[in-house]
């Protein structure tokens, strides 16, 4: 009887243990899943702030982010070294993974506290900033070296072992350190737009300062109405009174600064027609064909361009609050309904002078201009507008110095297009006779309709819809500059235009001849004959073209208003996204 109530004890103690280890061994699998998730959320968090490093560097909101980055980390470790976990490690196999995980995530904390800590350092210089202009160009500085000891501190880290780690570890180790790697490369592009913007700042720098209006739109912008010198010392703006393009005379053409500009283009003659730049959507190009024309007049040598349009005056009235213009208060919330619509609509009384329309957008422009060097701007919303503005062509810089238009590529806001960039364009043409304001009532819609696979490529059927919305029984200048014979009134006149990959092939429009067809830089360009859309009525386009194996295909932002819906085209393998749109919609 004894033996057998000595049998039932141990059979319950070691039931009791192997219940115990049971439960061990599921918590310390809970724990490591949850240090998993935890690893897994600090990636996809740095994953989101790659695209969007300089910016937040510049708003000083990078230290936070990259805080909460380190604080996932660091609870990974945690879980991961936790006493009920500690057994696991001194297994010979499952315990190396442990180990790795361990190593690997604290490893991991220490660079994005690294990389926080550099973007703290660079805060009172922000600050600063915000109350003295002349401080900006220090503060860029500032934020130039704080990345730079950050990429120099991170490359010195060890992220622990990368052999005999099994499936799951094996690929969260890699996606980490893919992630981190191009965490440095973002620094990399803070250091370098940082010190582009110091060098600008600090000047002395002279650059064109183009306003654009998408009410007439070119290809990836408005159409350049009005031009002044921006010139920039140790921080301080300062504009030259603007004039209007249209009144600029270009007696003589000058070289084409490019010969697939002169090539595609030369028939609407933008080396003269200063309302014709932009047609090209390589905006560098663009930018130092208009360098040279100011020059070819016999004005200053410019170090750079600059373009914007209402959405980045938008942006910068939400920094700096309203402004005063010839009399007027020009708000944020109003300024792109005013410049698109609101002008063509009070300016046009009868008998009244246009004159003071056509300075409409100019008078805006300044009083933005000299808005900006107020002490006491919000900087963080002015940086983190005129990024937003870039990302969808509201904002375009270029600059004749090698080294300055780096800067500005890693800023994102220089306006090239690149080997696989897509970018569909609808180009006002007014008929011909001067350009119709009804851009903002062209509603454009692109289908991928069709992809198949074909001889060493994907053939693409793509339908465009272009609808004019436009309601008849505005002033006529809106419709168009010009009465154009046989039109009705409200229609539109412009030539779809599509930038593709170089390396595409059996481009063609349906039903329709193409007035450009050819090489424009990285791209080739197809664009249709005139078009005429009468107001509430709509075109259908069919495009084909094949697409190469291997070749990759970017959308691109356009600068329209309302912005062009693209279907399908995300949503299809091989196919990303440019720089996503901000811009604002009208209804």
């Amino acid at each position: 009887m004894e033996a057998d109530r000595s049998r039932t004890r141990r059979r319950l103690i070691l039931g009791g243990i192997v219940v115990a280890v049971g439960i061990w061994a599921v918590v310390a699998v809970l724990s490591l899943l949850t240090a998993r998730d935890d690893a897994e959320r600090a990636t996809r968090r740095l994953e989101r702030l790659r695209g969007s490093a300089a910016e937040l560097a510049f708003t000083g909101r990078l230290d936070v982010e990259l805080g909460d980055v380190a604080d996932e980390l660091r609870g990974a470790r945690r879980r991961a070294s936790s006493p009920i976990v500690l057994p696991v490690s001194a297994l010979p196999v499952l315990g190396r993974q442990v180990r790795a995980f361990h190593q690997l995530t604290g490893a991991a904390a220490t660079v994005a506290d690294l990389a926080a800590d550099a973007a703290r350092a660079a805060q009172p210089a922000l600050d600063r900033a915000t109350r003295d202009p002349a401080a900006r160009a220090r503060a860029a500085r500032v934020v130039a070296d704080a990345a730079e000891r950050a990429i120099r501190r991170i490359e010195t880290i060890d992220l622990g072992p990368g052999t005999h780690l099994v499936g799951a570890l094996a690929s969260a180790r890699r996606e980490l350190v893919d992630e981190l790697n191009a965490a440095v490369l973002a620094l990399r592009e803070v250091r370098a737009a940082a010190s582009g913007v110091e060098t600008f700042l600090r000047g002395p720098s002279r650059y064109l300062l183009f306003a654009a209006n998408n009410a007439e739109m070119r290809a990836g912008s408005g159409a350049f109405l009005q031009v002044g010198t921006l010139t920039v010392v140790d921080g301080r703006l300062e504009l030259s009174r603007m004039e209007s393009t249209g009144a600029i005379e270009q007696p003589d053409g000058v070289p084409y600064v490019d010969a697939d500009l002169g090539e595609r283009w030369g028939w609407l003659s933008p080396n003269v027609e200063w309302r014709n730049l932009g047609l090209s959507a390589r905006f560098p190009v663009t930018a130092a064909q208009a360098a040279a024309m100011w020059r070819g007049i016999g004005r200053e040598v410019v170090d750079g361009v600059v373009a914007v349009d209402p959405v980045a005056l938008e942006a910068l009235l939400r920094a700096t609050g309203p402004v005063e213009a010839e009399g007027e208060r020009v708000r944020a919330s109003t300024v792109v309904d005013e410049l698109l619509v609101g002008q063509y609509e009070r300016f046009l009384e009868p008998g009244f002078d246009q004159s003071k329309r056509r300075d409409r957008l100019r008078d805006v422009t300044e009083a933005v201009v000299a808005a900006v060097e107020r002490p006491g701007i919000d900087l963080p919303e002015l940086l983190d507008g005129v990024a937003s503005a870039a990302r969808g062509r509201h904002v375009l810089v270029w600059s004749r110095h090698e080294q300055q238009q780096a800067a500005w590529e890693a800023a994102g806001v220089d306006g090239a297009v690149g080997p696989s960039s897509f970018l569909l364009s609808v180009i006002n043409r007014g008929g011909g006779r001067g350009g119709s304001k009804l851009d903002a009532w062209l509603d454009v819609q692109a289908r991928v309709r069709e992809k198949r696979p074909t001889a060493g490529g994907t053939a693409y059927t793509v339908v465009v819809t272009l609808r004019n919305q436009y309601p008849v029984g505005r002033p006529s200048y809106i419709d168009r500059a010009e009465r154009v014979a046989d039109a009705g009134d409200g229609t539109y006149f412009g030539l779809l235009a599509m930038h593709l990959p170089r390396s595409t092939r059996d481009g063609y429009v349906d039903g329709t001849k193409l007035s450009v067809a050819g090489r424009d830089g990285p791209t080739q360009v197809m664009a249709t004959t005139e078009l005429a859309i009468p107001a509430g009525r709509r075109r259908r386009l069919t495009v084909h073209f094949v697409l190469p194996d291997g070749q990759q295909l970017t959308v691109e932002p356009t600068g329209r208003i309302p912005r062009p819906i693209l279907e399908g085209f995300r949503a299809t393998p091989g196919v990303t996204t440019g720089s996503p749109e901000k811009t604002t919609q009208r209804d």
